[in-house]
């Protein structure tokens, strides 16, 4: 009884000062620890191909400080971050200085949120609750994308127009930066862009939000002529006329991808096929055929939404998009794909054989096509397409 007992105590003695499984590992060779990463790091997804699991790169990268080491490389190797202007600093200054890091970079898409100085009514994505970010922030930032060699960045500025904004440009001058490797940027000003072409020489895509027309807005009209690597353009103007897309196709007369986002104020979209027809190379394009109404006055939410969208639907020039649809691609022949936006939804159409026949993308193939995610009825510029 006594022996039984004393080697039971003696059992859990010997349990206790087991070694952990973490601790085992690191005794394996280091090719075998390798090779198992590679291994645990992969999941078969639904067509049966074993792909890279970010879930399962996470969790290998907890085992051990050996693991995190071995994981940094694929689990940085494609960031995407969506922060507030508040929270930047302390994300940023969380891989300043690790060069195993900053080296993993391939791939960084990166939005920041800002306030915004007055907030405008009509943007959903105001939030007042967001602290202006410091200039010591905008220059860390500036700083770290110097120092990372990625493929291709994509950077985007929500708002921040007083803040981040302005830091940001200040510091690109300041530090005299060449930021090659961004590919794709959303900026929400038209008119301080001067610093564009210089400081991202190899730019494939242009977000800019307009206050005036193209040709008039000073900025536009600059950097326009310098921009020799730009494939992608989108510009937001809260009012379109013609004449106003008679200048943007002399200012970028060689574009490929044309985004034209906000409303038609006393224009047909007919009227806009002649002027895009010129545009020789354009491949892919993204229009509004959001007609300008003047909704009585008095209302708010709901009835006011409610009627504008019942005086677009009845909107004098209001046309068919299957019929725009197949004047475009007869007359812009280059075209291969097209997206109308209306208030509610968007459709989307592509040529099909020699003979050009138009088809409409149905709802579940739409995203399959090349003008990028879309959401909310508009594509999301996630690359340099």
């Amino acid at each position: 009884m006594e022996n039984s007992r004393g080697s039971g105590y003696a059992a859990t003695e010997v349990a206790v000062s087991a070694p952990s499984s973490s601790a085992s590992l690191m005794t394996l060779p280091l090719e075998l620890l390798i090779e198992i990463i590679k291994f645990a790091k992969l999941s078969r997804n639904r067509r049966g191909v074993y792909v890279e699991d970010r879930k399962r790169l996470r969790v290998l990268s907890r085992v051990c400080k050996l693991f995190r080491v071995f994981t940094i490389s694929d689990l940085f190797k494609i960031v995407c971050r969506t922060v507030d202007e508040d929270e930047i600093d302390a994300q940023l200054k969380a891989i300043e200085g690790n060069a195993l890091i900053l080296g993993s970079i391939r791939h960084l898409s990166l939005c920041t949120r800002g306030p915004e100085w007055p907030p405008k009514k009509w943007r959903n994505d105001y939030d007042p609750s967001i602290i202006p970010c410091s200039r010591a922030t905008a220059a860390l930032l500036v700083e770290i994308l110097r120092k990372t060699t990625p493929e291709e960045v994509r950077l985007t500025f929500k708002c921040g127009n007083k803040s981040m904004v302005a830091f940001f440009r200040a510091e690109l001058e300041k530090q005299k930066a060449c930021l090659q490797s961004v590919r794709v940027l959303v900026y929400p000003s038209s008119v301080t862009t001067s610093f564009i072409p210089q400081t991202f020489p190899n730019l494939r895509c242009l977000s800019l939000v307009l206050y005036g027309s193209p040709m008039h807005t000073a900025g536009l009209r600059i950097i326009a002529p310098k921009l020799q690597t730009l494939a992608t353009l989108e510009l937001y103007k809260a009012h379109w006329k013609s004449s106003d897309l008679e200048e943007v196709v002399k200012l970028f007369p060689s574009i490929n991808y044309l985004l034209i986002d906000g409303e038609l104020k006393s224009t047909r979209v007919s009227s806009l096929i002649p002027i895009l027809k010129r545009l020789s190379h354009l491949e892919k394009l993204a229009l509004t055929e959001i007609p300008f109404v003047y909704p009585p006055r008095g209302l708010v939410g709901e009835p006011l939404q409610a009627m504008l969208k019942t005086l677009r639907a009845n909107h004098v020039l209001r046309e068919s998009s299957g019929t725009n649809a197949i004047h475009f691609f007869r007359q812009c022949k280059s075209l291969k794909e097209l997206l109308l936006k209306c208030d509610t939804h968007s459709r989307v159409y592509r040529s099909v054989g020699q003979n050009r026949a138009v088809i409409e993308a149905k709802s579940k193939n739409r995203n399959n096509t090349g003008l990028g995610r879309i959401k909310k009825g508009w594509p999301v510029l996630t690359k340099a397409i």
